[in-house]
């Protein structure tokens, strides 16, 4: 089967901010910490934001499972040239060293 994509111009910030608010009480019940770094300014893209944000609950999901106990989970939202992209580090935590392979990148051009 195929679907379609019903893209538009989305603030991914709050895209980010909307799938993180839903998943709280997860992140409460696993006793970790959500750290969400967001531009200041709208980080505009042509995405369909239905995909997105099921894209970034199950972003946020893998680092509430995969985090111990007072662990972090930090959601990045970047606007670098003519890109908007988005980063999830799971397990953060002190003495951690985050490798390359724990990062997760999602990248859509700018609207």
């Amino acid at each position: 089967g195929t679907f379609q994509l019903a893209c538009r111009e989305v603030d991914v910030r709050d895209v980010v901010r909307e799938a993180a608010s839903s998943l709280f009480p997860q992140v409460k019940e696993a006793r970790i910490f959500l750290n969400l770094h967001l531009p200041a300014r709208p980080a505009l893209a042509w995405v369909d934001p239905n995909r997105l944000h099921q894209v970034t609950l199950n972003l946020i999901n893998n680092g509430i499972k995969f985090t111990g106990k007072g662990g972090r989970v930090k959601v990045q939202v970047l606007v670098v040239e003519e890109q908007v992209g988005a980063e999830g580090l799971d397990d953060l935590r002190l003495g951690h060293a985050a490798e390359e392979e724990d990062l997760v990148h999602v990248h859509a051009p700018v609207a």
